[in-house]
């Protein structure tokens, strides 16, 4: 996949697959290489001329938000944007930030994402206090966070918003929000150490038995176990 991208090839997940290479390597700490050379070329001729990177497929959560992805591909800029190209890069980045700032999340983990994004854009605390409060209060009774107003709480939800308000420095894991949520991700975890989430992206592809649990339910339900995770690392120190 990475090979054809000097040549504007991706792979069939296009630039989808390339944003969550960066968030990881990102977290990781990894620093800039040929492979994050490649990517951040790819991800700059693919900005649309609005600013934000484009929803390419309805496949939600992970497939379904341009929100999301202008997010993740403003820290994809920001982190590993080649020293030589730095004034594009932050030309590109102003743009991103300009049409975040608009941008009206419908889902809770659009939220999180545009306040990580333009956290990672340069927007001060003091700016995204209002959308950190309001996100904050959709916490559920049950400790977790939906991904939809229409849905139930779930990991992909809560993991999401403890974990994006984590990093950013939005919330402590000694914050009795963030306790409520640990508790709620605990006890809807299963005994071999998963968390279970419904799909709903409509089935593309042949479906195939892996080593992860769920059957049909399986694509998602790994994202929200790595999400849970993420939001549980915290509160382990």
């Amino acid at each position: 996949m990475v090979t054809g991208l000097p040549l504007m090839s991706a792979g069939g997940g296009d630039f989808d697959e390339l944003l969550s290479m960066t968030e990881a390597m990102a977290d990781l700490g990894e620093p800039a290489n040929p492979m994050s050379d490649a990517i951040v070329h790819y991800l700059a001729a693919r900005q649309s001329p609005s600013g934000c990177w484009e929803n390419t497929g309805p496949r939600p959560p992970l497939e379904s938000s341009s929100i999301s992805r202008t997010a993740a591909a403003i820290r994809a800029l920001k982190t590993y944007g080649w020293p030589a190209r730095r004034d594009e890069f932050d030309e590109r980045v102003s743009r991103a930030r300009a049409w975040l700032l608009t941008a009206r999340p419908v889902t809770n983990f659009e939220a999180a994402d545009q306040i990580a994004g333009l956290k990672a854009a340069g927007v001060s605390d003091s700016e995204l206090a209002e959308r950190v409060k309001k996100l904050i209060a959709l916490q559920r009774p049950d400790g977790g966070w939906s991904q939809t107003a229409y849905l139930e709480s779930d990991a992909y939800g809560a993991g999401i918003v403890l974990s994006r308000l984590y990093r950013n420095g939005f919330l402590k894991a000694s914050d009795p929000v963030y306790t409520r949520g640990v508790e709620y991700l605990l006890k809807t975890q299963f005994p071999d150490g998963s968390w279970y989430v419904r799909a709903r992206g409509p089935k593309l592809q042949p479906y195939f038995q892996s080593a992860f649990p769920f059957d049909h339910d399986q694509w998602i339900s790994v994202s929200a176990t790595a999400l849970a995770v993420m939001a549980l690392a915290p509160a382990v120190h």
